[in-house]
């Protein structure tokens, strides 16, 4: 506020307070702790507080963030204050920013996720502020959280196999933040040697997406459980990272040998077709790779027989 007056000024030691000097005027310009405005050479100007901002929007942008925004509906403003509440109902209001004039958007940042805050603007100058906005509220978003369908993978398998043993674990996000920068690690191997056994993938590096866990028995030995550690991990995750643990149970290999005995019954085998009938009277054979007949032996049959017979020609 400015308030411009004349008035009859006289000092102690003015002319006039001698009586030298009577009916002189002088100007005096009063002023607030805001500012004068104009000059003390124009006591009718007038400058006002600027027209109050309108229109104002808060969105959340993640679980830390908000972007405010209005419409500037002056001219003659030196900028825009942004107040800000928590909670509801509000408390611990504060100024959280101020911008320059003509600007009309402030990123609220390093806010608690999940959590309600309320958004007042004003505009100022050097002759006031304006009214301010009405309240607008927003609830920042959930963090990024990993969720998995399973917190092991278990295998069982034969010792010596080449080819893995697979499980498929799911990644999820439990949260509104995106969940990104995936990885997965195996470590912890127990026993520590052979390592190497476990490998983990990843389908994306961003959630939804899948762990691939191939577990290989072609180096471990039978009677022993191994287990390995494996931590997936995740940027900007608040429960990053988690720990799975794989672990496989290893079976004795299989017999590549086929052995056959007569006891009383004699069992039909098949090779490619052809079909021949192992000798009774108790006879012992085994057939041993490489096979005398190409291709896969299959069990067909097992049927009673008195008579040891071969179509092949071939003695068993």
């Amino acid at each position: 506020m400015r308030l411009n007056s004349r008035a009859l000024l006289t000092r102690p030691d003015s002319p006039a307070s001698r009586g030298e000097l009577s009916g002189v005027m002088y100007t005096v310009l009063v002023c607030s702790i805001i500012g004068c405005g104009g000059d003390a050479t124009d006591p009718d100007e007038d400058l006002r507080p600027p027209a109050a901002p309108t229109g104002l929007q808060a969105t959340a942008l993640s679980s830390s963030r908000i972007r405010v925004s209005w419409t500037d509906n002056s001219t003659d403003e030196e900028g825009f204050k942004i107040y800000r509440e928590a909670g509801n109902p509000p408390v611990s209001g504060r100024i959280v920013g101020q911008m320059g004039e003509n600007v009309t958007t402030h990123d609220d940042v390093n806010l608690s996720p999940e959590v309600i805050y309320t958004y007042r603007v004003f505009a100022f100058n050097s002759a006031g502020t304006s009214d301010t906005t009405p309240g607008v509220a927003t609830t920042t978003l959930r963090q990024a959280e990993l969720v998995l369908s399973a917190d092991s993978g278990i295998f069982t398998a034969r010792e010596g196999l080449t080819a893995p043993q697979v499980d498929t674990i799911s990644i999820a996000n439990g949260g509104d933040d995106p969940l990104t920068g995936l990885r997965a690690t195996v470590s912890n191997y127990w026993p520590v040697s052979p390592s190497g056994w476990l490998v983990a993938g990843l389908d994306t590096g961003v959630a939804p997406s899948s762990l691939v866990l191939r577990a290989y028995s072609t180096e471990l030995t039978s009677g022993i459980r191994y287990r390995a550690d494996v931590e997936i991990a995740a940027d900007g995750v608040f429960n990053s990272p988690l720990t799975i643990t794989a672990s496989i149970n290893v079976l004795p290999a299989v017999d590549s040998r086929l052995s056959l005995q007569y006891s009383p019954y004699a069992i039909a085998i098949s090779t490619q077709g052809t079909v021949f009938v192992a000798a009774g009277g108790g006879r012992f054979f085994q057939i041993d790779p490489p096979y005398t007949y190409p291709g896969p032996i299959t069990i067909i049959g097992i049927r009673p027989t008195t008579v040891a017979s071969n179509p092949s020609g071939t003695t068993a």
